[in-house]
């Protein structure tokens, strides 16, 4: 488990579940290796710390996007997965398994090396709940030991999110809501992101056409109005 320190309650309240799973592709010839664990992680302490950093830094992305499920992807099996757990016929350990399995489908095609520990969250809020799933990321640094020698570690790197699926179950089940889901997708990896927007399935849920001809619309009626 992580190693936990002991924070302020309220904090770790709203987290009910929480796991890390992992997935890694060493060599562009090689398969995907997975490695689950079978039992939740702490949902407090250095866990929470995680979280909030995380969940921080997708509130300040500026390329954050809202959408829904494609109802044209109709072989997404996330929809299905996220109604039975929600309804409570399958469990959070068992879910996040296999929606790590189908991200390591969807990815399988993919050329280059990678590795990824994915940290599921669920936090309830004001009778809310959330799913959030990020694709955790790693820096490499340095530091002196005891010793005094310079020794090299890797920690994790909470403010460059990738890859970050958050759900809102309120919002989804209201009919014809467009806004439910929220992604980060970086453009770093074409085939990454690809795969990755596969595995949720989403599709924005804003026309930003539609959007800038209304704004293009305003500045001339604007413009009409001074003339």
């Amino acid at each position: 488990k992580l190693p936990c320190q002991l924070i302020p309650s309220r904090l770790s309240m709203s987290i009910k579940y929480c796991i890390i799973h992992s997935l890694s592709k060493s060599t562009s010839e090689s398969n995907i290796e997975t490695d689950f664990r079978d039992q939740e992680n702490d949902n407090e302490g250095a866990a929470v710390s995680l979280f909030t950093q995380l969940k921080q830094s997708l509130q300040r992305s500026a390329t954050r996007q809202y959408g829904l499920f494609d109802s044209e992807q109709s072989d997404n099996p996330l929809p299905g997965l996220l109604a039975k757990f929600e309804q409570q016929e399958l469990g959070f350990v068992t879910l996040t398994q296999k929606m790590t399995e189908q991200l390591k489908l969807v990815l399988a095609e993919a050329p280059e090396p990678f590795s990824a520990h994915l940290l599921f969250v669920v936090e309830e809020l004001m009778e809310h709940q959330y799913l959030y799933v990020f694709w955790v990321n790693h820096s490499d640094a340095q530091y002196i030991d005891s010793q005094l020698s310079v020794e090299n570690l890797s920690y994790v790197n909470s403010s460059r999110l990738n890859y970050v699926l958050k759900i809102d179950f309120s919002q989804w089940a209201i009919k014809d809501w467009q806004q439910y889901l929220t992604v980060q997708i970086s453009r770093g990896s074409n085939e990454i992101a690809a795969g990755f927007t596969q595995f949720v399935g989403f599709v924005s849920g804003v026309n930003l056409q539609e959007q800038t001809n209304e704004f293009l619309n305003i500045v001339d009626d604007y413009a009409n109005s001074l003339s």
